[in-house]
């Protein structure tokens, strides 16, 4: 994943001005497994008044 890149994290950084997590706390795959599951069960009304956000350039 690009944020495990160093090069990646330090523009990051640099863009927002401060230290983005850890590398050894940021796990990508967990994060995406974690939001599918957040957005499913919203989307059965399981849950509610969440905001679900796409950010990524391959939305339509």
């Amino acid at each position: 994943m690009a944020s495990q890149i160093s090069v990646v994290r330090h523009e990051v950084e640099r863009g927002l001005n401060g230290e983005v997590v850890e590398h050894r706390l940021c796990k990508p795959m967990t994060a995406d497994a974690r939001g599918a599951a957040i957005t499913t069960a919203e989307i059965d009304g399981q849950i509610w008044e969440t905001t679900i956000s796409v950010a990524t350039t391959w939305s339509k």
